[in-house]
């Protein structure tokens, strides 16, 4: 379901800079970011490549995750934990920086490793919905936050796509 790609979109991000089979989380990281943690100038077309995705998608996700402030946990191969953030209104994808959002609305947890698998996978939306159930990503509201109908919305849909893949996986149909 392609709504997924919408929490995740700052892992597309990691997938526009580069399409080699191994990523270096921290080699990207180091040079995508000025000093100060903002995407550097010569980036900042990958946002606006980023809006155009998210615009790709139907009504009712761009209105549930069309204005959020996302505070992202993200576990490079080293151990290392970077805190990134990624900031969507209106639709649009205002910033990617390298430290999280003043005031987030949501966060993920998630690590390079499934990062990778995910953009690399020939289905983003499956690969996510594997990556939740098996606790390899996660994602909260943050409590006032004003994410939490947003994380209600993305929870059910991940139940949803669940049982549709078991119920494929039962009539011997691979999942799409």
């Amino acid at each position: 379901m392609k709504p997924f790609v919408v929490v995740f979109l700052v892992m597309l991000l990691f997938a526009l800079s580069t399409r080699a089979q191994s990523f270096d989380a921290g080699t990207f990281l180091d040079s995508s970011f000025n000093e100060n943690g903002t995407l550097k100038t010569e980036l900042q077309d990958q946002l606006f490549i980023a809006s155009q995705q998210f615009q790709a998608l139907p009504s009712p996700v761009k209105a549930i995750f069309g204005s959020q402030r996302i505070a992202v946990d993200f576990t490079r191969s080293d151990g290392t934990v970077e805190h990134l953030g990624v900031v969507l209104s209106n639709n649009e994808v205002t910033s990617f920086t390298r430290f999280p959002p003043a005031n987030p609305s949501m966060t993920v947890h998630t690590d390079e490793g499934t990062a990778a698998q995910m953009v690399l996978s020939g289905n983003i939306s499956e690969a996510f919905v594997q990556a939740v159930n098996s606790g390899n990503l996660s994602y909260n509201a943050v409590v006032g936050g004003g994410g939490e109908f947003a994380v209600f919305m993305a929870n059910i849909m991940v139940w949803i796509s669940t049982v549709i893949n078991a119920f494929l996986n039962i009539l011997g149909m691979n999942p799409t």
